[in-house]
């Protein structure tokens, strides 16, 4: 019997180890870092949300409580400069973690470029703002965005991560 008690809380605990390591854990800066060089002469893009239609149904009431900005920064890059930060995720499993990215450029030609946690994406430098990517089912956690200026001008960005 005493066998048995044994066998099955170690079963137990190794259950709960594995559930517990499948957690992710982010080591990144708890403050945004930035490396902005000021120039008047840079035309800074704007990105805005508009809203589409005053057509709420229900169904669309709560999606629209919910939306967030998680961030929204604008300024300019010298060449070889970056910024970066992070944000937070607080839905567990990936429930509710939706989220999208808009950002634009100045008008120098080129293109930035933009890390979201492993991945990594372009912006063109062409004055317009995009959509870079849309994401979902991202499990709870802090993850870390930058963006870099390989070009040889300095140029304006705006940069939007929000939830629908």
């Amino acid at each position: 019997m005493k066998h048995i008690v044994k066998t099955r809380i170690k079963a137990l605990a190794l259950i709960l180890a594995l559930c517990v390591s499948a957690i992710p854990m982010h080591a990144f800066a708890t403050t945004p870092e930035t490396h902005v060089a000021v120039q008047e002469d840079v035309n800074t893009p704007t990105v805005t949300i508009i809203k589409i239609s005053d057509d709420v149904t229900m169904e669309d009431e709560a999606s629209t409580r919910e939306s967030k900005t998680y961030v929204d920064r604008n300024g300019t890059l010298a060449p070889g400069e970056y910024i970066s930060g992070t944000f937070t995720l607080s839905g567990w499993f990936g429930i509710g973690n939706e989220f999208t990215v808009i950002a634009g450029a100045g008008n120098t030609g080129g293109s930035l470029g933009f890390s979201l946690a492993a991945a990594y994406y372009t912006i063109p430098c062409n004055g317009s703002a995009q959509i870079i990517t849309r994401e979902s089912g991202w499990s709870a956690g802090t993850y870390s965005y930058s963006i870099n200026n390989p070009t040889s001008n300095t140029t304006g960005y705006a940069l939007k991560i929000f939830k629908p």
